[in-house]
């Protein structure tokens, strides 16, 4: 439905997010700067803290490709499972990511420990 209604809009999705304008949605570059914006406010307000964020993948991706420092267009090479834990470490002048798409939680409650 999504090819018939605008061509194109799928391949762009997945092969140059970058590009990605969904009609009457936000620009693909805007919704990077908004993520990049509270992602430094939430740094900024919890600094030597330890913060949970919870949300979709697709922001999830973004964030990552952000704290990597990675080009738009690797979007999609970051595999993101439901409900999977990434850990971004936020540091004075960069950002560490010590843990990727990780879902260990889901076969035994003993291993959530370590996220503690």
């Amino acid at each position: 439905e999504i090819d018939q209604l605008w061509p194109g809009l799928t391949e762009t999705l997945f092969h140059n997010p970058a590009e990605l304008h969904i009609p009457g949605g936000e620009p693909f570059a805007e919704f990077a700067r908004r993520l990049a914006a509270v992602i430094s406010e939430i740094v900024d307000r919890h600094r030597q803290e330890t913060v949970i964020c919870v949300s979709h993948g697709c922001a999830t991706r973004m964030i990552l490709c952000l704290a990597l420092g990675m080009d738009w267009r690797y979007f999609w090479n970051i595999r993101q499972d439901n409900t999977a834990v990434n850990i971004i470490e936020y540091q004075t002048r960069r950002s560490l990511v010590t843990l990727v798409n990780d879902t260990g939680h889901l076969t035994g409650a003993d291993r959530a420990e370590r996220y503690i």
